[in-house]
């Protein structure tokens, strides 16, 4: 396939969010164009239209015809749907990675699904897509998807497969979590690069399923949750974790207390902020009153007193963001801001439900569109 130029790429952005793909996309190829975005949250689309300043289209996109996406002559496809039809309530995984600080301590709960797959609604609008492809104009040429890990078991991935491998796509499929790319936040997810083939004889047979879960090019060493904060806080109280939080909490495993000298925090979803399980990590604001016999690893007893004693508080929107690589600084093009108009809690659930750009971003430039080759 011929070097594509970064002024030839057109994208359409499925489920679109907060644009934590395009934002990985500009830092690939800084002249792409996304010609259309799409998402039915009104909240997520106040979000993007507040740092892209063009307002995603809010249509499902399970009621978009062929003809509708052949009008945008897009040659690239980013996807991020609903992860709700394959997410398992307090599923434990365990992911051992030899490049990566690890410990026994490393199984996290997710929530917030039943692995309904294609029966669950919010499937639909990706299988529109999927049943859309044979029948469009013309194909586009790169396709890129993120969900959550399960969604490598679900029927959709099988059919997403099927309809690409019919149709001539080479494709790669990963798990793949930030701190293999030096970010300090365990945030494991299954990511799909697919690229159109010239003409090429395709059997009936799908290959074996292959995930990778590797990543060969050079990365920085994790930095520390220090370099991540917002160094303006100096009153902890606004994100202190509250009594309910706490209270019926007997233990805090691995990785829920951190220090901001620690490389390492759990993923936070998108119940960050509503409950105090299995959402993610919190950070404790005074180090000086650590005590030799605590374990930040495993906290027992009176979790309250902890809590209290530690000055304990939430990471704030804008830190997870930047443990999620969004380009917070005003020197960025473009940058990421959430408007004055959404509440915290909003914003955490925005995040939740959000990509990691450094990773995206570096899928797309090694794999998806293979710069480093083009040059």
């Amino acid at each position: 396939m011929a070097a594509i130029m970064e002024a030839d790429i057109k994208a359409l952005e499925f489920f679109c969010g907060i644009g934590g793909l395009r934002y990985a996309l500009a830092s690939c190829y800084p002249s792409a164009t996304i010609v259309a975005s799409f998402d039915i949250n009104p909240t997520s689309n106040t979000c993007y239209q507040h740092n892209f300043k063009e307002k995603p289209i809010q249509l499902g996109i399970d009621h978009l015809s062929a003809d509708q996406i052949d009008s945008y002559s897009a040659n690239c496809w980013l996807l991020s749907p609903p992860c709700q039809p394959y997410t398992k309530c307090k599923q434990k995984y365990s992911f051992n990675l030899s490049s990566v600080q690890t410990s026994k301590h490393n199984r996290f709960f997710f929530s917030a699904g039943k692995q309904l797959h294609s029966t669950d609604p919010r499937a639909s609008a990706l299988h529109n897509l999927i049943s859309l492809l044979p029948n469009l104009k013309s194909l586009p040429t790169y396709i890129f998807l993120e969900n959550v890990l399960n969604f490598e078991h679900s029927d959709s991935r099988s059919l997403l497969i099927s309809t690409l491998h019919k149709l001539g796509y080479s494709y790669k499929e990963w798990l793949l979590t930030p701190l293999q790319f030096g970010i300090p936040n365990d945030r494991l997810r299954y990511y799909l690069t697919a690229k159109k083939r010239d003409s090429v004889a395709v059997d009936d047979n799908v290959p074996a399923q292959n995930l990778i879960s590797t990543w060969i090019y050079p990365v920085p060493e994790i930095s520390p949750i220090s370099q991540f904060l917002d160094p303006l806080i100096t009153d902890y109280s606004k994100w202190k974790i509250p009594t309910k939080f706490v209270k019926s909490r007997t233990r805090f495993g691995g990785y829920v207390i951190v220090l901001p000298s620690h490389t390492r925090t759990c993923c936070f979803t998108k119940a960050y902020g509503h409950h105090g399980v299995g959402s993610g990590s919190f950070l404790v604001s005074d180090e000086s009153r650590i005590l030799p016999e605590d374990d930040l690893m495993n906290v027992e007893g009176d979790i309250e007193d902890f809590v209290e004693r530690l000055c304990v508080r939430f990471f704030t929107p804008i830190e997870i963001a930047r443990l999620q690589a969004f380009p917070t600084e005003l020197t960025s093009t473009p940058n990421f801001s959430f408007p004055d108009s959404l509440t915290v809690k909003q914003q955490w659930r925005l995040l939740g439900n959000s990509v990691n750009v450094k990773v995206c971003w570096e899928l797309m430039k090694h794999e998806l569109f293979a710069i480093e080759a083009t040059k």
